[in-house]
């Protein structure tokens, strides 16, 4: 298929161009073309832990109860441990 938008500039609020699923981890970062990540699926829990782009190592911030197509309001940094849902990233 071709894109007629491939010559064009990237900007802020643009959707996203590819996708990956993540492993939540506590220790490595996300790729640093993520500008998002979204909710796939609950089926094995609805609990997102994310670190916020700028936060700080450790502070790490909780959701629970959260639903499919749910995507929270920072850039995010990483996916934590903690992270029952299934979890996909927006890249650039």
């Amino acid at each position: 298929m071709s894109d007629r938008f491939q010559y064009t500039t990237p900007q802020l609020l643009d959707f996203g161009t590819r996708g990956a699923e993540i492993t939540p981890t506590n220790g490595a970062d996300l790729d640093a073309d993520c500008k998002a990540v979204v909710v796939t699926s609950v089926s094995g829990g609805s609990t997102l832990e994310v670190l916020p782009f700028s936060n700080a190592n450790g502070d790490w911030v909780t959701f629970e109860g959260v639903s499919v197509g749910y995507t929270p309001p920072w850039r995010v940094r990483r996916v934590g441990e903690n992270t029952t849902c299934t979890v996909a990233s927006v890249l650039w």
